[in-house]
Parts: structure tokens; sequence; C-alpha cells
């Protein structure tokens, strides 16, 4: 067996995912096939919650970039800066009720 496959056999032993095997190695520069749980245990313990810590953060500001970016792009969420709605030009013009109404409430307003 390779030093890899030793790893990625104690990382099943401790519960560490295996997809951390590479980084074990590179991390403690393991060239022996000795003391695998030893190796496991410490990145176990030492470094996998700072990477967890870390993929959770990237994960939730992953999230929130996203809602926001939904709701700028949701016109009826939020309006550009300066909108301003004319009724009139929104309206047909053969419409004739909507001018007088329009009028009136901008008077009121």
């Amino acid at each position: 067996m390779t030093i890899l496959e030793l790893i990625r056999a104690a990382c099943k032993t401790k519960g560490v995912p295996e997809k951390y095997a590479e980084r074990i190695q590179k991390t403690f520069k393991i060239e022996k096939a000795e003391g695998m749980e030893a190796y496991v245990d410490l990145f176990k313990e030492n470094v996998l919650p700072a990477i967890q810590e870390a993929e959770n953060e990237a994960k939730t500001a992953a999230e929130a970039a996203a809602v926001s970016a939904y709701i700028k792009g949701n016109t009826a969420q939020s309006p550009p800066d300066g909108f301003a709605r004319n009724l009139r030009a929104d309206f047909p013009s053969y419409c004739p009720e909507i001018p007088c109404h329009t009028a009136v409430c901008l008077r009121n307003f």
C-alpha cells in the first residue's frame, strides 16, 4: 500500500473525510508508513476545525451575496437609485382618466 492509501485508511478509522488525505501528507511531510493514526489525530484536533470553519464562513458569505444580488436584480423589491415613476408615461394616452387622477394625486402628495 502507498502512503496515501494508508492515510486514507487511517482517516476512515478516525472519522476524517478522505478528501483531506493529501493535505495531511503535505502538512506533516509524511514519507514513512509509520504512525498514520497519530498524524490523522493531530490533523483532526488542530487543523480540521479551522478548515471547516473557513468553509462554513465562505458558504455563508456566498449565500448572503447571492441573496443580495437577487434582491438588487429584482426591480419589484428595490427600484434603482433616483427612480421616479411617471404614471402618464406608464399608461397609454387613450385612457383619459389617468392624467386627471395623476394630477390630483400629485397635488395631494
